[in-house]
């Protein structure tokens, strides 16, 4: 493994600033950046020849983490790094596990897309204590750990949550209604900042929250559970589901229950050909854009950058692009998965 032995390809400078090991700086107003902060440098590219990068998955299997895959694996080829990629399975004890192997193999760096946002600090801490650099990708750490990551490539779920919350209060007006949340992975970041800011957005209107459930990100399971709400609450007015998987999942269960979205509005997140679809049959009111692809391209420049002693910025976050039944027509259909 390559390690940090870079002398031959890094200005004195940036060989300080290595050694320095510094965490991820407010380097921005917010401590924000986008993706095309992290284009790398000739000099960067030629460094991470042979670089070994672990990787760990909260769950590959998971549609959306493919994708996310796919932009970690196309980068890693390009720059000729190689790759030891581990499957979470959505157990953050297993992922800990993985961490720490990582860490005793001696790694160049790690990815981590975590499963739980807190249970994963401490191997970052021990990671940060052999000096080696972790980026979290997609979904993030509990804050505090941030001082053990170089940085946080992916969404502000929050806003996600949010904008999802704005456009049921869109949707379903004055009157409001009952509405459940299909929720992602227990414990993990995406699952409670997605709900904390659909919950800010509809705080105070006539639209009450009767029911959260996670699904794991599996359609089956999210079939499954509105099966049973629909069966609970015959007065559903609308969901809020974190990803398009489990969305598609819902319509399912709708169909089968004869419910169309003039019954029931359906809001995704995750921007997949499937979602797209949906709202183009209108089962779905909207969903948004997640550009997982640029997501995982994202955290292997970003760690090639911090190995290469570069500060970065504490965050490179994803524009969302929301979709619904008028924007969904111009689309670019290529930007989708």
């Amino acid at each position: 493994m390559k390690k940090r032995f870079l002398g031959t390809v890094l200005s004195v400078a940036m060989v300080s600033s290595l050694m320095a090991s510094p965490a991820a700086v407010w380097a921005s107003e917010d401590g924000t950046a986008s993706y095309s902060d992290l284009e790398l440098t000739d000099e960067e590219k030629e460094a991470a020849k042979g670089l070994t990068i672990g990787v760990t998955y909260c769950i590959s299997s998971a549609p959306a983490v493919k994708v996310f895959a796919k932009g970690i694996q196309e980068e890693a080829e390009a720059l000729g790094i190689e790759l030891i990629e581990l499957d979470g399975n959505m157990d953050a004890a297993t992922q800990t596990d993985q961490m720490n192997t990582f860490i005793s193999q001696g790694v160049d760096g790690i990815v981590l897309n975590p499963s739980d946002g807190t249970s994963l600090v401490a191997s970052c801490k021990a990671a940060s204590e052999k000096e080696i650099p972790v980026v979290t990708g997609a979904m993030n750490i509990d804050e505090s750990g941030y001082d053990y990551i170089k940085t946080f490539v992916g969404p502000d779920d929050e806003d996600v949550g949010k904008i999802a919350g704005e456009k049921m209060l869109e949707v379903l007006g004055e009157e409001g209604g009952k509405v459940a949340i299909i929720e992602g992975t227990a414990g993990s970041s995406a699952q409670v900042n997605r709900t904390a800011g659909f919950e800010s957005a509809i705080e105070g209107s006539a639209i009450e929250v009767v029911a959260k459930n996670d699904a794991n990100y599996d359609e089956a399971t999210a079939m499954s559970i509105t099966e049973d709400l629909l069966t609970k609450y015959s007065d559903l007015s609308g969901i809020f589901c974190h990803d398009d998987t489990m969305a598609a999942g819902v319509a399912q269960a709708m169909k089968e229950f004869g419910y169309t979205s003039d019954d029931i509005k359906v809001i995704g997140y995750g921007g997949s050909a499937k979602g797209a679809d949906l709202v183009k049959e209108g089962f779905l009111v909207a969903t948004a854009v997640q550009p997982l692809v640029e997501e995982g391209s994202g955290c292997i420049k970003a760690l090639v950058k911090a190995i290469c002693g570069e500060e970065l910025n504490a965050w490179y976050k994803d524009e969302i692009t929301p979709l619904d039944a008028e924007s969904v027509k111009t689309y670019d259909e290529a930007l989708l998965w």
